[in-house]
């Protein structure tokens, strides 16, 4: 049997849609046909190349192997494809990103001037969303790219570290001066506080450091809206463990008693997301481009209080497993 280059993609489709049966819906063939194929392929290396269980199909090592070997054979080829048959050099076409509501405020205009200064002919459209509506809109195909904190692991995409920032304890200030000492994270069971639901990454991640301490969290309120959570805030009601990114810098920061979490010290990381194993178009790389910019440019200015990660690289899944 000959290594043939159908192979090769059809194998790279079902290890991004995670499973023969939507694999074989999105390639338009008979799902058969697909496991004939990929047992070729596999009779062809001689070793599996497929975990098969409940939760969809995963690539073995070997399996791991063809794949990284398959999107640089295949990404060439398609660049070679595209060079030959006279490819349009400018960006243009829609994209669509899905930012961290943390985020979203501060890029969401720089993104949006960047994109229209120097790629015209590129339409983005953006979505200030929570991280877990970000994988739902994007394993359903509609949006190209997210920005949010560290999902779960997944072979279906690739992420690439942009953003770095602690968590601090955020509160109305009772002072002139307002109060930017530390706090330790096991006082914080002596403060009202107000939290999402615990289907988000942030309240699930308090939750565990709080178990580890040995303390049980005084959440006052629970409301799963950002604008919801900073009125009670700004109200004085209760206080909101957060990145302190999600406060415009100049009208609400100022107002606030910001402390830094510390014993332990938590911190953020966000990465943006695309989907595995797909070669981005010239628009596509235009917004990865503008987005990596963008950051740099909002944390140098210290409108984004956190850390830029500017030498962040593409990989399958969560880039690390890291705070």
């Amino acid at each position: 049997m000959s290594l043939s280059l159908r192979r090769l993609r059809y194998f790279r489709v079902i290890v991004a849609e995670g499973s023969f049966t939507a694999a074989a819906q999105r390639l338009g063939i008979a799902q058969p046909a697909l496991s004939q194929t990929i047992r070729q392929l596999e009779d062809h290396f001689g070793t599996p190349l497929l975990n098969r269980g409940r939760k969809g199909v995963t690539p073995t090592p070997a399996g791991q192997s063809v794949l990284d070997v398959a999107t640089d054979v295949l990404g060439r080829l398609a660049t070679l494809e595209s060079d030959l048959r006279g490819h349009p050099t400018e960006a243009q076409g829609d994209v669509s990103i899905a930012l961290a509501v943390t985020l979203s405020r501060h890029i969401t205009p720089r993104l949006l001037i960047k994109m229209a200064r120097r790629h015209p002919k590129v339409t983005v459209r953006i979505v200030a969303i929570s991280s877990t509506d970000a994988i739902e809109l994007m394993e359903q195909r509609k949006i190209d790219y997210a920005v949010i904190p560290i999902p779960t692991p997944s072979p279906r995409f690739e992420a690439r570290p942009v953003y770095r920032e602690r968590v601090c304890l955020t509160s109305l200030s009772k002072s002139v001066v307002p109060d930017i000492s530390p706090i330790r994270f096991r006082d914080l069971r002596d403060i009202p506080i107000v939290q999402p639901s615990p289907k988000y990454d942030l309240r699930r991640r308090l939750d565990l450091a709080a178990r580890e301490v040995g303390i049980t969290l005084n959440t006052r309120y629970e409301q799963d809206t950002s604008d919801a959570m900073l009125s009670i805030v700004l109200a004085g009601l209760a206080a909101l463990p957060t990145q302190v990114s999600i406060y415009h810098p100049t009208m609400e920061r100022p107002l606030l008693d910001i402390r830094p979490i510390i014993e332990p010290e938590i911190m953020r990381t966000h990465v943006m997301l695309r989907l595995a194993n797909q070669t981005p178009s010239l628009a596509e790389t235009a917004l990865e481009t503008e987005v990596i910019e963008a950051i740099r440019e909002l944390a140098a200015e210290a409108a984004l209080p956190g850390e830029a990660i500017g030498d962040g690289t593409w990989s399958v899944g969560s880039p690390f497993s890291g705070p």
